[in-house]
C-alpha cells in the first residue's frame, strides 16, 4: 500500500473516492506507528504523539547549519574507533559537538556534552605506574583540560601520589601538578605537596620513567614527655621502599611556659619500624613529632 497524494481530487464523488481516502489514512497510521505511540491508543499514558524510540538515518557529512534551529543527527565517528555511528549536535551557527560514544572498560572513556572524559586504573604497589590514553583508550583530539588523581590503598593509611603528564607531541609536559607544600599537619598520613628527586627507572614501563617521588607527612602526638625515652606509634609502613626525609619535633612545658625544638643538644628524636622515639633531659607537658618520608625507590 502506498500513499496517494492529491486525494481527494475534487472531481471524483466521495462515495467513489472514499476507498482512496481510507487507504491514505491507513498509510498515515502505519507510518505514525514507527517510533510513536499509536494514534489508536486510548490509555493516555504515554500520551498519543509521544515517541517510543527515535531512528536517525546516518549522515555522511554534517548538515548545513540552520540559523533558526539546532540539529541532532547520527554520523560515523572516529571516537570510538571501529566504524560505529554516534550522536552529534550542530548549533545554529554551525558548531558541531559529538554527544555520545563510550567504552565501559576499567580503562575507558565517554563523550559528555562535547567533552571527552577518560579514566584508567593502574595497580602498582610500592611503585609508579602509567596510563596511556592514546593507546589503551583513544587519543585526545585537541586540548587536554584537566587531570585528576584518586588514590587507594589496601591498608588503613591514606594513599598518595603525584601526576606526571607526558603527552608526546601534542601537549607540553607538565611535572608540577600537586607540587606545592600543603599547610596541613595532621595525625594521619597525607601529601606534603613536595616532590623529591626522581627515583630509579621503573621496569614496569620498560625502564624509562624518571618520575618525581612524593613526600608524605604525618604528625605524631605525644601526650607528654617524661625524662628519658618516650615512644609513640607512627602508623607508617616502614619497609625496604621507605626513606626518611626529615624528622623533627617540638615540646612545650605549659606550667613553666618553656619549650624546645627537638633535636636540641642531648635531646634526640629517632624512629624505628613502629615508633617515634624522643629522649629528653627534662619533662614536658605535650609534644609533637613531624615525620616526612617517601615510600618509593
Amino acid at each position: 500500500m502506498t500513499y496517494q497524494p492529491g486525494i481527494p481530487t475534487g472531481s471524483v464523488p466521495l462515495n467513489q473516492d472514499y476507498l482512496n481516502l481510507q487507504a491514505n489514512f491507513s498509510q498515515i497510521n502505519s507510518q505514525f506507528l514507527i517510533d510513536h505511540v499509536p494514534l489508536t491508543s486510548t490509555s493516555g499514558s504515554p500520551p498519543n504523539g509521544y515517541h517510543t524510540v527515535i531512528h536517525l538515518a546516518n549522515q555522511t557529512v554534517d548538515p548545513v547549519a540552520s540559523v533558526s534551529a539546532g540539529q541532532i543527527y547520527s554520523k560515523l565517528a572516529t571516537i570510538p574507533p571501529g566504524g560505529d555511528s554516534q550522536l552529534f549536535f550542530e548549533t545554529p551557527l554551525g558548531g558541531v559537538q559529538q554527544i555520545s560514544g563510550h567504552s565501559a572498560l576499567a580503562n575507558g572513556y565517554a563523550w559528555v556534552s562535547g567533552i571527552l572524559i577518560q579514566w584508567g586504573v593502574k595497580a602498582t604497589p610500592g611503585a609508579s605506574g602509567t596510563i596511556t590514553f592514546s593507546a589503551a583508550n583513544v587519543a585526545f583530539p585537541n586540548n587536554l583540560f584537566s587531570v585528576q588523581l584518586t588514590l587507594s590503598r589496601a591498608n588503613a593509611n591514606s594513599g598518595s601520589g603525584v601526576i606526571v603528564i607526558d603527552s608526546g607531541a601534542t601537549f607540553d609536559k607538565a611535572t608540577a601538578i600537586n607540587i606545592r607544600e600543603i599547610g596541613w599537619y595532621l595525625d594521619q598520613e597525607l601529601l606534603s605537596g613536595k616532590a623529591f628527586i626522581p627515583g630509579t627507572n621503573n621496569i614496569l614501563d620498560g625502564g624509562t620513567s624518571q618520575q618525581f617521588r612524593t613526600i608524605l607527612r604525618v604528625v605524631v602526638t605525644f601526650p607528654g614527655l617524661t625524662i628519658g625515652l618516650n615512644s609513640q606509634p607512627h602508623g607508617v609502613i616502614v619497609d625496604a621502599n621507605f626513606s626518611l626525609i626529615q624528622l623533627y619535633g617540638a615540646a612545650t612545658n605549659a606550667t613553666a611556659f618553656t619549650g624546645e625544638p627537638i633535636p636540641n643538644g642531648a635531646d634526640t628524636i629517632t624512629y624505628d619500624a613502629t615508633n617515634i622515639n624522643i629522649t629528653v633531659a627534662a619533662a614536658y607537658t605535650r609534644a609533637w613529632a613531624v615525620m616526612e618520608y617517601i615510600q618509593e625507590l
